[in-house]
């Protein structure tokens, strides 16, 4: 099964359970950019490693594409508990890496998305979630998703 079909598959495992109980899910897209002579593949490992603890039991997080992680939120309350998350990622990307021997930083963008209100489906959520990463600014270095969600929202 190819990287994108099991996102999917999970993606929408994870969209029937929050469904049956009623509750709503958020899909954060966060683009990686290490700084220059760094590894991409190894900063996504080290950014998955230093965030998979940080996450609860129930929330999962995936490397997707060359400089992407996509992390699934079920049960968030609204746009603004995905945001407190959203946030709690960017300081953990500002944190030092110490990759291959050295230090180094990676800077990235968040968007996201919350299921109902923006999507589905996890084809709808994750475009949604991608778009709203796209449309984050410099220096706005997070950004809700469209379809009624806050906009600019400052970390």
């Amino acid at each position: 099964m190819g990287e994108n079909a099991e996102i999917h598959e999970r993606l929408g495992q994870a969209l029937g359970e929050v469904e049956r109980q009623g509750e709503r899910l958020a899909v954060l897209c966060v683009q990686l950019d290490p700084e220059p002579g760094a590894d991409p593949e190894v900063v996504r490992e080290q950014v998955l490693l230093r965030l998979t603890p940080r996450l609860r039991a129930t929330d999962a997080a995936f490397l997707s594409g060359a400089d992407r992680l996509l992390v699934f939120l079920p049960g968030v309350e609204s746009v603004g508990d995905a945001a407190t998350v959203a946030r709690k990622v960017m300081r953990l990307l500002a944190e030092p890496f110490v990759v291959e021997g050295r230090e180094m930083r990676v800077e990235g963008r968040v968007g996201l998305a919350l299921y109902p209100d923006h999507g589905f489906d996890p084809s709808a959520l994750l475009r949604n979630a991608e778009a709203a990463m796209l449309r984050a600014e410099s220096d706005v270095r997070w950004h809700a998703s469209p379809a009624g969600a806050p906009d600019g929202l400052a970390s």
